[in-house]
């Protein structure tokens, strides 16, 4: 396969638009990940894509020719559900081979064993689910899609059911067998720390459409709706007004203080309303009083690599994320929190509903 199209996907269910226009294309043997809250239409968007459902309108093509008109089994789609619907009474080897077996010129048992091979499970093809960890069992729901030797792969939140360490180890698991295959995937989760490893690009989505999408890094560094940017990474968000604009930056007021911003945003105007937000971690303590504002530690979480305090400030509370074994996280201590203009990010405040 050389490349996916999707183009303006609609969908409804009853009166709940599932999804209002989705467009975005998936290249040769690239990772596209899906990430959005629960709602947001990401399931909604592959089981149109697999045939399972049919859009209200757009269109699905692989290089070119649209595959709306093919039922499921046409569509050479491999799919894992999030609930790896394994069948219980199969074993490993026969739940692995089960989309295979009408297929005239497959050797079946060689075919089982090269994929057993290829994700790690080579000495338990005679188990049955059951009798499988959890990791085991997505392993297996992932080697019989790719049994039929698919052009395109499918992934519904295939991690979402075990625990944090094992979930990281079988993210690089699958990103080794997608490599390894060169297959196209569009791979669905409400992870962003997932999405953020895994993906050649993201797209964010919410309330049926598309925000943005790009590269990981870009995405996170670059979010163009304020929607991104507070949902991917843990950021602080500050309302306020706009004082100044020039060509160089922006001042703003959050209550009584002022901060400034650089920003390439355009259609920002004096006495325009504004949300600043920062990521944690793009905030400093320091001793300098150039766009800082003073603050008393109230709380600090203690996670290992980074501690995250909780700062009582003029602006409202503010959480700084510092090194795990950082030194100035005491309860009760007279701060100054450093806001870097270079990485505050300004969107226009919503519109209040009514």
């Amino acid at each position: 396969m050389k490349e996916l199209s999707v183009h303006d996907l609609q969908k409804s269910f009853g009166k709940v638009r599932a999804l209002t226009g989705v467009s975005f294309e998936l290249r040769a043997g690239e990772l596209l990940t899906l990430l959005g809250p629960s709602g947001c239409g990401k399931t909604t968007c592959l089981r149109l894509i697999a045939g399972f459902d049919r859009p209200d309108a757009g269109d699905i093509r692989i290089d070119g020719k649209s595959i709306l008109p093919l039922p499921p089994e046409r569509r050479r789609v491999g799919f894992v559900f999030q609930n790896y619907a394994l069948l219980p009474h199969m074993s490993v080897a026969k739940n692995i081979a089960y989309g295979i077996r009408f297929r005239p010129g497959i050797d079946t048992r060689a075919r089982v064993n090269e994929l057993l091979s290829l994700i790690h499970l080579e000495g338990l093809a005679d188990r049955r689910p059951n009798e499988l960890s959890g990791g085991e069992r997505q392993r297996v729901a992932l080697a019989r899609a790719l049994a039929p030797s698919p052009q395109l792969l499918l992934l519904d939140e295939p991690l979402s059911a075990l625990d944090a360490k094992l979930r990281e180890e079988l993210r690089g698991e699958l990103r080794r067998i997608q490599r390894e295959l060169s297959i196209p995937t569009v791979y669905v989760t409400h992870d962003q720390e997932e999405a953020l490893a895994i993906s050649d690009r993201i797209g964010v989505m919410h309330s049926g459409g598309i925000d943005q999408i790009g590269e990981p890094r870009e995405v996170y560094t670059h979010p163009k709706t304020l929607f991104s940017a507070e949902f991917i990474g843990r950021s602080n968000r500050l309302s306020g007004r706009i004082s100044s604009v020039t060509a160089e930056q922006i001042e703003v007021e959050v209550g009584e203080e002022r901060l400034r911003a650089i920003t390439g945003r355009t259609r920002l105007s004096p006495g325009m309303r504004v949300v600043l937000v920062i990521r944690e971690e793009e905030l400093r303590f320091t001793h300098s009083r150039s766009n800082s504002v003073r603050g008393r530690i109230e709380d600090s979480e203690y996670h290992g690599e980074t501690t995250t305090v909780l700062v009582s400030t003029p602006l409202g509370p503010v959480r700084v994320r510092v090194a795990g074994n950082a030194s100035t996280t005491s309860i009760g201590k007279q701060v100054e929190v450093y806001f870097p203009p270079e990485r505050l990010l300004v969107f226009p405040a919503e519109p209040a509903p009514g």
